[in-house]
């Protein structure tokens, strides 16, 4: 199993893990389109913001239930084709900017590990 990491929405760059040492760790948040706010400190690698997994959420903010249908909607299989969907956000820590106002978070080709 690998790592999982996106880069900002705010800035673009990647967010490291507290498992790499390349990078200076710092604190973000995940923002979703109802005002949710999942805020953590040190992010381990493993797609959980403040107690909230990323896939997890991304199901729910689209009307799913379940990490595995979040995870199945972000990159499908069986060559179906990705469909539209609404995306959480992660910024960094200080960052003001509404939800609405900011682009989705890429996926860190490095995981936020290999620098």
């Amino acid at each position: 199993m690998g790592f999982y990491s996106w880069l900002t929405s705010d800035t673009g760059e990647p967010i490291p893990n507290t498992h790499q040492t390349e990078k200076e760790v710092f604190p973000v948040k995940m923002l979703g389109p109802n005002g949710e706010v999942f805020y953590e400190d040190e992010y381990d690698g493993f797609g959980v913001f403040g107690g909230k997994a990323f896939y997890e959420f991304l199901a729910e903010i689209n009307g799913l239930e379940g990490y595995a249908a979040g995870l199945n909607l972000a990159h499908p299989r069986g060559g179906r084709e990705k469909q539209p969907h609404i995306k959480p956000k992660i910024v960094r820590a200080e960052c003001e900017t509404p939800w609405e106002e900011l682009p989705d978070s890429d996926n860190d080709p490095c995981q936020g590990f290999f620098y």
